[in-house]
């Protein structure tokens, strides 16, 4: 009897032994939701401020009486071959955080597997090189593990070289993410905030010249102005909360590795990166409010 005990423990320490810390699985599950909410929240931004572009561009052709129609992109610069490269890099974004909580929250299942294909794909779609074979094989290591009784040793085996793999790309989707919503830069947000300052000049000229004299005339010059004023705060405010928790991915995404691979390393930036995506979050619903 005590030899059966005795082998049914040494059985149960095998598969149990080299899997991941119960600290371990708390860091990869909170840098994997924070991550996961992060490419949600720029999914659902990206293409508000296109939108958003989009009407401001029609406020200024009703403004302005000159305007000819022919010609004019109302998306423009924020055109539907842009917005797709970006959606594609987001979601990578959103699956990569989606697949890490799920290893460490999950036990085998059919959506881990699901999940790993889809990160393949994803991927494979947002970055202009495509996925290495290290990353492939690193994906391909989750499928074929969970069909093994080694789950939990593979299973750390498999979020380690997924981990290490990716970091890298994601460090590139990081930077893509910090361009486009720099307030004053090049990408979505830096747009979204010139297209608001044209119509918010334009507003301006035609209620200071007596132009659109009308009551209805008016009215569209005073609904612009209100339009752009909103879009330039919200530019500013959600775009300076958006920056901050970009650069805490970036740390956090080099400090996740550093805590797969040491047992009892302390995790700073992980900590420091969920607050982060806490108070963007908080932002963009105090002022979808406004």
């Amino acid at each position: 009897m005590l030899k059966r005990s005795g082998c049914a423990l040494l059985f149960t320490v095998i598969l149990s032994g080299c899997s991941m810390t119960s600290l371990q699985k708390e860091q990869l599950a909170r840098f994997g939701k924070a991550t996961e909410v992060m490419g949600e929240f720029a999914e659902k931004e990206l293409l508000q401020i296109r939108r958003g572009i989009i009407e401001m561009n029609t406020a200024m052709l009703i403004l302005d009486a000159e305007s000819k129609v022919a010609g004019i992109d109302l998306d423009s610069p924020t055109s539907a071959e842009s917005a797709a490269k970006r959606l594609a890099a987001v979601k990578a974004l959103r699956c990569y955080g989606s697949i890490l909580n799920e290893l460490a929250t999950a036990d085998r299942t059919a959506s881990i597997k699901e999940k790993a294909q889809e990160l393949v794909d994803s991927f494979d779609s947002a970055l202009e090189q495509g996925l290495s074979k290290e990353q492939k094989e690193a994906a391909t290591g989750i499928i074929t593990s969970l069909g093994s009784m080694w789950v939990e040793k593979k299973k750390r085996d498999s979020v380690e070289a997924i981990v290490l793999s990716y970091q890298g790309s994601v460090e590139t989707l990081a930077d893509l993410l910090a361009v486009d919503f720099a307030p004053l830069g090049t990408g979505y947000v830096g747009a979204y905030t010139a297209v608001a300052g044209k119509l918010k000049n334009r507003a301006v000229g035609v209620l200071s010249s007596g132009q659109h004299s009308a009551s209805a005339d008016r009215e569209c010059a005073v609904s612009a102005f209100v339009m752009a004023t909103g879009a330039t705060n919200r530019a500013a405010k959600l775009g300076a909360a958006a920056e901050s928790a970009i650069a805490s991915l970036k740390k956090a995404n080099k400090e996740l590795a550093e805590v797969m691979t040491q047992d009892t390393y302390a995790a700073q930036e992980l900590k420091a990166y969920a607050k982060h995506i806490r108070d963007l979050i908080s932002m963009a619903e105090v002022l979808a409010d406004e």
